[in-house]
This record gives structure tokens, sequence and C-alpha cells, in this order.
């Protein structure tokens, strides 16, 4: 009897040209997902429906009708950035994570880096080329102490003079690399012509264990930060249509041979540590007084996509489409609490506030700034012991970013309320 260890698992996903378009003849145009061992969950879907015809005998039951296919697919991995650097005229790149984050969210935009020209203050960046700058995306340099990286949002853009949202430490030099950053954003001006439906080959070590998920949308999306550890999110996708990847079935035949042995691109791994929380008034850049010594940081997100239904479509389904669910963007921060009244007032006077938090400050390995850039406190602060510590945690909600100058065509992603970019 041949019995197969349950953790011997391959994953491989694609954005797909058009709703349920097998791309299994394919392989080679799927990426790798380095998903965390012992995560995945598969769950296939085609229950049989009883017909409810008339019994004549008490323990008679009638043979049941298949229904329609549906499937989920659950699994974690970490929050990692490509590897390739956006350096002067180096394009960024949309790599395994940013590929699903842009289907789950809406959008993404990509970055070309470029450099310093002259007379750079820590608010504007006069740069070389910026042309694919777009405000509401971010830029990385090297103004931290020690030449640490520091992540940017680009509140507004003339010419090749670039203002940021938030000072730097200190103002880059002249000829200094400016990198570029993959932004994925929540899309705010999206129609259904815009939904970008996944793809799913899902392996396990049994030769007949082969799977592909087709037409696959969002179900959630959470994330996981801690001081000390290495960030993660977790997926739960929902497809339309599944089947065995026999070459029957489908065009590609995964069934048979040994499970491949999966190559992993673009997934620098970054620890949240020797990194940044940030938060300041919507309108203000003043770096001072902006770290916060956050214990706790959530970030929630709040994406719905719903299926249009119909009977000509694959098991119903015609398309997924991204539904109106506000805020956006959730979250809570934990702080000492401290001889101040500051997030008391900020509360009590509707102050917006944007939350920035940067995760690494490497410029070899690059960071992520995830970005809710313009909330408001939904509670005054709690009072909480964290390990025998006095201290409170207040929570916000996200609202559209009102402070990014937008350029034309890419108004939804300077007004997006989340945005998380990757250097």
């Amino acid at each position: 009897m041949t019995i197969y260890a349950s953790r011997i698992e391959r994953l491989r996903g694609i954005q797909e040209s058009s709703f349920c378009n097998d791309h299994s003849g394919s392989m080679a145009s799927f990426f790798e997902v380095p998903f965390i061992e012992g995560s995945l969950q598969l769950e296939l879907s085609r229950p049989a429906e009883t017909p409810g015809h008339a019994q004549q005998r008490i323990g008679g039951y009638p043979a049941g009708v298949l229904m329609p296919k549906s499937a989920k697919l659950s699994f974690e991995c970490n929050l990692e950035t490509f590897t390739t650097k956006a350096t002067s005229t180096v394009a960024a790149t949309s790599h395994w994570l940013a590929e699903m984050l842009e289907a789950a969210l809406g959008g993404s935009h990509l970055m070309t880096g470029t450099a310093i020209t002259t007379g750079a203050t820590t608010t504007v960046l006069p740069v070389s080329v910026a042309t694919t700058i777009r405000p509401g995306a971010a830029v990385g340099c090297n103004t931290g102490t020690g030449s640490a990286l520091e992540i940017r949002e680009v509140k507004s853009k003339s010419g090749s003079n670039i203002t940021l949202k938030l000072a730097t430490s200190n103002a880059a030099s002249n000829s200094a690399t400016v990198l570029g950053s993959t932004t994925v954003f929540a899309h705010t001006r999206m129609t259904g012509a815009d939904s970008i439906s996944m793809q799913f080959a899902v392996e396990g070590q049994n030769i007949e264990d082969r799977w592909l998920l087709r037409g696959g949308a969002l179900e959630s999306l959470s994330f996981t930060f801690a001081p000390g550890a290495i960030p993660k999110c977790a997926f739960t996708w929902k497809f339309a249509r599944w089947d065995q990847a026999d070459g029957s079935s489908t065009s590609g035949d995964l069934t048979g041979p040994v499970i491949g042995e999966a190559s992993y691109a673009n997934h620098v791994t970054v620890v949240q540590m020797d990194s940044e929380f940030r938060s300041q008034t919507v309108g203000t850049s003043t770096l001072s007084g902006t770290l916060l010594e956050a214990s706790s940081i959530e970030f929630t997100p709040n994406i719905v996509w719903a299926p249009v239904t119909t009977s000509s479509g694959t098991n119903t389904v015609y398309q997924w489409v991204r539904t109106h669910v506000a805020p956006v963007i959730t979250g809570s921060v934990t702080l000492p609490y401290e001889d101040s009244q500051a997030w008391f007032t900020a509360h009590s006077s509707k102050t917006s506030k944007a939350m920035w938090l940067q995760i690494g400050s490497s410029t070899t390995d690059g960071g992520i700034l995830v970005s809710a850039p313009r909330t408001f406190l939904t509670n005054p602060p709690q009072r909480v012991d964290v390990n025998g510590i006095m201290g409170q945690r207040f929570q916000f909600a996200s609202r559209l970013d009102s402070d990014t100058t937008a350029e034309s065509s890419f108004e939804a992603l300077a007004e997006s309320p989340f945005r998380i970019h990757f250097i």
C-alpha cells in the first residue's frame, strides 16, 4: 500500500486572461507560491442534493442530483518583497505576492527607479526621470541614520520634482538612487471590467492528488504583524470551477510523475525589526514626533467580491465583482500610555491620521510599506496591560486619501484608502 506525506505540496498561480480560461497547458507561465508549510487547505465542493421525490417506504431516500461545483483554497505566506531592486532606470517587479494582492485589492502600479539630480530637501526630490512616478505610489531612499532605507509615499509631482507626504530623516545626496516600488492598492473606481480572476494548480505528493482551480476571487485576507517576527498574510480564495489536472478535464496533465521541485523566486523575507511605525496628521509632512513605539499593530482588510450569477455561467458564475463595503481597512495600535492625552484629543477632534508601517530598512534587501493614508479613531483609546506595562490601545478606520494630488488616469491609485508598497 502506497502512503503519502500530507505536507509535501506545491502551489502555483496565475492571473487568468479571461474568466475560467484553462492555463494549465502552459504551466511555465504560472508563478510558484512559497506558502508556509502546513497552512494549505483545499475544499472541493459538489454537493448531491435530493430532488425531494415522494417515497413509499419509511427508510426510502431518492438518489441525489449533483449540483454546481465550487472550491475554496486557504494558505498563509510571508509578506515578502522582490529580489532585483528598481534602481535607476530599472523597473520594479510584479512578483508572486503582488500578483495575488492585485487580484485581491483591485489595482497595482509598477515604478521605474531613478536618481536625484541636485538640491533635494527632506520633502522634495528632484529626479532625473519621473515618468512612472505617480502620486500615491512610494519611493525608497537611503536617507535614514546610517544610510538606512526610508520608504515614503508620493504626495504630488511637478515636472521632475517629487513631493513626499512625510519628510525623510536627511536630504538625499546628489546622484543618490531613488528606488522604485511595486504598489498594490484598493482600487476605488473599478467596475466588473477591471476584475482579475485567479487560477491555482495544487499538487500533493500523491500522484493523483493534482487539482486545477479556476475562476478564483478573494474570500478573505488578513495580516499578522509583531515585533521581532516575520510579517505574514493569509489568503482564502473561492473558485467557480475545479478539476483534477489529469490532461482530460484540463489542458495540462499534472498526474503521474513525482511532484516537481519548486524554484521560488522573489522571496526576500523581511523581519519586523529595524522597522518603523509612524503616524502623522494628514496634510502635515513634519517627521518629528511621528515615530510610535507600538507593541501591537493590526491592519484588517474588508474586501468583498460577489459573484455575478447566471444560468449560463461557469457553475452559474459569470465573473466576480468587488462590491462597496466600507471601511476598506480597520486596525488598532497599542502604545505605552505616557503622560499625554494626544490620542484622546485626536479622537474627540476627529483628526485625520495617516498610518504607515515600514518593515525592513536595508537598501540591499529592501522593505515593505503598509499604508492607510487617512484614518480616524473610532473610539477613545482603551487602557490595556502589556506584559505588566501600562498601555493604551486605539482603533482606526480608513477613508479615501485626501492628501494626494492625482495624475490623470491614476486617480484610483491616489485616492486609495489602503496601499502596500514593495521595494
